[in-house]
Parts: C-alpha cells; structure tokens; sequence
C-alpha cells in the first residue's frame, strides 16, 4: 500500500494549510515542493551539506526574487522576502504548525509586555478592552 504523503507530524490543521499552499497558483514554480516520498518540504535550510535538496535554500531565494520582481517589490530593498510573502498570501493566516491555534500572518498581536505597559496608563481600566 503506497504511503500517503503528508508534511509529517502536527495538527492536522498545519497539514492541511500547507497542501493548500503549496498548491495554490501563487506559489507555482516554487522549486523542490515535494519529496521523494511525497511529503512536502515546507522548510528550506541553508546549512545542507549534500543530498539531493543541499540546494533547495537558493532555489527558492532565487524563486522569490522573481516573485518579489513580478509583484513589484525591489529585491534590494529590507524585508523583501517577508513583504513579498505578505502580499501574495491567499488568506493573510496560517494556523500554527505546534497547536494549529490559526493567526495572522502580519503578526497583530501586542506582546504581554505592551498589554502590561498598556494597562499601567492612567486612563485604561478593566473596561477598556486590549486583547
């Protein structure tokens, strides 16, 4: 019985998000998705030392400098990366890949830090909704 692939452990809603991904059009092309047993490669490290995906690391960043181009963002410019995955994210969320709690993927949550400096100031009390 052939195995039936998957990204490996984690919820299932982590599963899930990342077939969706790699299957949706605006990640088409991206190169070394899959593989050999089917799984998909959701991560990319650039220390691989051999191996058919020792390469996979500059493949992809070569891959999102031609996505950043297409949508029109400098590729020299801070963050490139990050802002061109932004923009071309189908949902704008993603669940997590340890809990599957689903986030935003513009990352638009205040720290406990801030919610304590928040509620220190004079003017905020326990009506004042932060989080």
């Amino acid at each position: 019985m052939a195995r039936k692939p998957d990204y490996g452990r984690g919820p299932q809603a982590f599963l899930e998000y990342a077939r969706s991904i790699v299957e949706h059009p605006n990640y088409g092309g991206m190169p070394d998705v899959y593989m050999d047993n089917g799984d998909i490669q959701w991560e990319a490290p650039s220390n691989r030392k051999s191996g058919k995906h020792k390469d996979t690391h500059h493949r992809r960043r070569d891959w999102w400098r031609r996505k950043a181009v297409e949508v029109g963002i400098d590729p020299n410019a801070p963050h490139w990366i990050s802002r061109t995955a932004k923009l071309i994210h189908p949902t704008k969320k993603k669940p997590c890949k340890s809990c599957g709690r689903v986030m935003d993927i513009r990352y638009a949550y205040p720290s406990a830090t801030l919610v304590r400096r928040i509620e220190r100031l004079d003017f905020i009390d326990e009506s004042f909704p932060i989080v």
